[in-house]
């Protein structure tokens, strides 16, 4: 299957559009680990991703083009941790597409999502690892995450009511 650089704009400018929808529940989420703003810095830098995607042209464009200007707008727009952390990662995507031509395969996928994570693992903050939060929200919330099961030790007691988080894709 060919996949071309407009075809990865189009996904990218959905997954913004998708994430800016999710923003409150982001913050909610963020609020039991950090400051509760991650919504909101990921509706700026996604609303930035969009501007700057459809500034590119359609043809005579390379996937490297594509990732880069999404790097460079999210860490241009938003600041403190994230906005590096997101430039790391489009950044990591946009090195491993550098000569292709095609993004239709899976392999090619895998290898994409494996140097973004690489990225974000090595970037660190204040608070570690951006990898770490998922189980610091664990913790705060007494060993229990929707997505994750039961508490630990559920037997000595109920779970806590069920937050319901955004729909999931298929």
């Amino acid at each position: 299957m060919k996949f071309t650089p407009a075809d990865l704009k189009l996904i990218l400018e959905g997954i913004a559009h998708d994430l800016e929808t999710h923003k409150d529940h982001l913050c909610e989420l963020d609020s039991e680990v950090g400051d509760g703003d991650h919504g909101v810095s990921i509706t700026i830098g996604m609303r930035a991703i969009r501007r700057a995607l459809r500034e590119l042209p359609d043809t005579a464009l390379t996937f490297e083009q594509v990732w880069r200007s999404a790097a460079e707008a999210f860490a241009d727009d938003v600041g403190a941790s994230i906005g590096p952390l997101y430039e790391a990662a489009f950044s990591a995507a946009a090195e491993v597409s550098r000569d292709k031509t095609s993004l239709g395969d899976l392999s090619t996928w895998a290898e994409i999502v494996t140097q973004m994570a690489a990225a974000i693992q090595t970037y660190r903050t204040g608070y570690g690892s951006p990898l770490e939060q998922p189980e610091r929200a664990h913790s705060a919330r007494g060993g229990y995450c929707p997505d994750w099961g039961e508490p630990a030790g559920s037997a000595s007691g109920p779970a806590p009511p069920r937050t319901p988080g955004p729909p999931r894709r298929p």
